[in-house]
């Protein structure tokens, strides 16, 4: 579980307990939307088209995976290895895990 407060900071489960608001991306990207499918990973995405991952000791730093810098407004994960994040144009973007 995840969620994003009015502020854009990322609030989601951590190791059983839940986490204290957390600013994981800059302020003027207006965090969109956060998924939490495990305690060792969770994604979020931004206003800019960037997307952040979690994997149980901290958060990635922004990667631009929509370069039209639509914005996202929703991100759904199935699994680590299955997410999705929609732009506000409507396009769908899949994340397929770690690459490394």
């Amino acid at each position: 579980c995840g969620a994003v407060d009015g502020n854009g900071n990322a609030i989601f489960l951590n190791k059983g307990g839940w986490s204290k608001p957390t600013l994981i991306d800059s302020p003027s990207a207006g965090l969109g939307a956060i998924a939490c499918v495990s305690n060792t990973f969770c994604m979020a995405v931004d206003g800019n088209g960037n997307a952040l991952t979690y994997n149980g000791f901290g958060w990635s730093a922004p990667v631009l995976i929509d370069p039209s810098g639509g914005g996202f407004q929703a991100v759904a994960c199935a699994a680590p290895q299955d997410c999705t994040a929609v732009d506000i144009n409507g396009n769908a973007f899949s994340y397929s895990g770690p690459t490394s």
